[in-house]
């Protein structure tokens, strides 16, 4: 897995993190799953 991300973060211009790059991976699955951040995080908490 770390291969795969790896190679997909190294082909973007500029230096992109693996951390970076794992949360923008999963800002865009919650976005296609019809959630924002502060969503998820207010109904988490109440």
């Amino acid at each position: 897995m770390f291969t795969a991300i790896d190679a997909a973060r190294l082909a973007r211009p500029g230096h992109v993190s693996r951390n970076t790059w794992l949360t923008e991976a999963v800002q865009e699955k919650l976005a296609r799953d019809g959630w924002t951040v502060s969503e998820a995080v207010e109904r988490r908490h109440g």
